[in-house]
């Protein structure tokens, strides 16, 4: 686990996505278990991942609670890359 970099500024500028992800990837070895994730969420926004097993959901919110780091792709939080 890592930790990331706190930018403040942002969580005071009325943000409408709090989670922004571009091109995200994750790699191990020879498996691609993430494979260039696009989306974003909004304030108060219910969001849901649904794939079948092996999809890369549980990598996808992994590398969201920072457990894991990505590949390639960078991940927003409030506007502030999360590295």
């Amino acid at each position: 686990m890592y930790t990331a970099n706190i930018c403040l500024a942002t969580f005071f500028q009325g943000r409408t996505n709090v989670i922004e992800l571009f091109n995200v990837e994750k790699i191990f070895g020879a498996v691609r278990a993430v494979d260039k994730i696009n989306f974003r969420i909004e304030r108060s926004e219910v969001f849901g991942l649904l794939g079948k097993n092996g999809a890369g959901k549980t990598t996808s919110i992994k590398m969201l609670t920072l457990q894991l780091k990505p590949t390639a792709g960078e991940i927003f939080f409030e506007g502030c890359n999360r590295d």
